[in-house]
């Protein structure tokens, strides 16, 4: 591809762009209000049944793992907002990128003067969602005064960090998952089993146990799909003690699959066979 994948576009011209696509997405949105309002109360529905599950749980035991209520609900909400970022980011423009390949359309989009991997998953922001990861703010701040939990300024700090880095990480799969559709073309069934595998990560790793299957579950989701290490070290920084090589770790992880993931995407993009051609 013509774009280089090593050199950084123009930082001032693509913020520009990005504020036109938050512009647009927004009015596009305000179009069609009530079902923005219904997908946003359903979205929040959700997340209070949830909620509601747990606390239910909590009733019968002081614990999951080594995480009493309060920490649990930080937890939560923690992954509350990674997820609701992913989805109001990328998700759209993620399963879009398929449709592109089948119809075509995505010739039209590798002959725009922009950066192709900017395009393709940042186009659509998705307000709707947007309320899931207020409402995961929200809960993280109720579990913090709630649970007077140790949170101090630097480990605030830290934890927005490693969110960043957690939602790299959720980012860097998905737009992988989006670049096999030049392969496959359709690949809904592969972010159906996404979601399913990032149900895993909202749990406390410690609820797998030692050994047999639950070991084996942990390992997969920390070291191979690491979703269990981008929800779970950010909410352990904040609240608990951690290793510090699990924090850099997750940090070096995020990079390589930021850079991994760009890779894949031009090296499908290369075999990408135009409708034209």
């Amino acid at each position: 591809m013509s774009e280089s994948i090593f050199v950084p576009p123009s930082t001032t011209r693509y913020l520009k762009l990005y504020a036109c696509f938050i512009r647009y997405c927004f009015v596009r949105e305000l179009g069609f209000r009530f079902n923005f309002i219904a997908r946003s109360v359903t979205g929040v529905g959700w997340l209070l049944l949830l909620v509601f599950y747990f606390d239910l749980i909590f009733g019968k035991t002081n614990s999951i793992g080594d995480w009493n209520r309060e920490e649990y609900y930080f937890l939560m909400g923690t992954w509350f907002v990674l997820y609701g970022l992913v989805e109001t980011l990328f998700l759209a423009n993620c399963t879009r990128f398929s449709e592109l390949v089948r119809t075509g359309q995505l010739d039209f989009l590798l002959t725009k003067p922009i950066d192709a991997q900017f395009l393709a998953s940042l186009e659509r922001i998705d307000w709707a969602e947007l309320p899931s990861v207020l409402f995961g703010l929200g809960l993280t701040v109720y579990a913090t005064y709630a649970g007077d939990l140790p949170i101090t300024p630097s480990r605030a700090v830290g934890f927005l960090l490693l969110i960043g880095c957690g939602v790299a990480i959720l980012y860097s799969f998905m737009i992988s998952l989006a670049s096999i559709s030049v392969w496959i073309v359709r690949t809904q069934s592969l972010h159906e089993l996404w979601f399913y595998i990032v149900q895993f990560g909202r749990y406390p790793s410690e609820i797998y146990g030692e050994g047999g299957l639950g070991i084996g579950i942990r390992f997969v989701m920390l070291y191979l799909i690491p979703v269990m290490l981008a929800i779970n070290v950010p909410a352990r920084f904040a609240v608990k003690v951690i290793d510090p090589w699990m924090v850099a770790y997750m940090v070096f992880i995020a990079c390589l699959l930021l850079f991994a993931s760009r890779r894949f995407f031009y090296f499908s993009l290369d075999r990408y066979r135009s409708a034209s051609s």
